[in-house]
């Protein structure tokens, strides 16, 4: 008896966390009348409470199951990403491997997506959910066919180092990916080529979150992002430091 109603009370704190974080009496305004009315603490509060709110309909007779734990991987994770109608989920991880999962069920779909040499630290979709792109520390990045997981094309090079950061542009015509070669490069979805040349960024702009200047000011704090104040002046300096560079 003891065990279980220390895991239902375990439950009742993780489901109303924030409003009960808020103020105390959202225990019995917010959270009582959301309990499932096999709850112990649903019956001793609806004892102490005669008064208070009830719900008439949809009440859960027990609390919900805990999350699947979804495994496959034989690395960590270093990116993950639904796709644009919510059916799928992709990951990308150090095993150089990228996977395609049930959103229901959390059942792996298909065969790993295999072919970078390196770590996989940043996948996405198109926005019409048939493609998957992935960018990984082989300085690469990748296209594959979102249904059968076969790769499109040959890799896309041209950066010098890892890629952290791919996505797709919001009318599905380009890729845009980031680079630890303190680069970003534009390229055609359609023909893989590069299309507007190289974006160079100082190295110090990494940290840095463009067009945030109120929590970057080297005056009202010496040290901040793991910089000294120096280095941070210089950054900040250099924020709008940008040259275009064709190949």
């Amino acid at each position: 008896m003891i065990p279980e109603r220390i895991q239902d009370i375990c439950c009742f704190l993780i489901a109303f966390h924030t409003p009960i974080s808020l103020s105390t009496p959202h225990i019995y305004i917010s959270g009582r009348p959301f309990l499932p009315s096999q709850s112990p603490l649903s019956r001793i509060l609806d004892s102490e409470f005669t008064r208070a709110i009830k719900m008439r309909v949809g009440n859960q007779s027990s609390w919900p199951a805990p999350p699947v734990e979804w495994t496959g991987h034989a690395g960590p994770i270093l990116s993950v990403i639904y796709s644009p109608n919510g059916a799928r989920v992709v990951t990308g991880s150090d095993d150089k491997t990228i996977r395609i999962w049930d959103t229901e069920s959390g059942a792996i779909v298909g065969e790993p997506l295999t072919g970078h040499n390196g770590w996989v630290q940043s996948v996405a979709y198109s926005p019409n959910g048939q493609h998957i792109i992935s960018g990984s520390s082989d300085c690469t990045i990748r296209i594959w066919d979102a249904e059968t997981g076969a790769p499109v094309g040959d890799p896309l090079e041209g950066h010098t180092d890892s890629v952290l950061s791919v996505a797709y542009s919001p009318n599905g015509q380009h890729i845009t990916s980031g680079s630890y070669d303190c680069t970003i490069r534009i390229w055609d979805a359609e023909t893989a080529i590069l299309s507007r040349g190289t974006l160079a960024w100082c190295c110090l702009l990494l940290t840095l979150q463009m067009g945030s200047t109120s929590s970057l000011d080297p005056s009202t704090a010496p040290f901040e992002y793991g910089m000294p104040r120096l280095v941070l002046q210089l950054a900040t300096l250099l924020r709008d430091t940008l040259t275009v560079c064709h190949p």
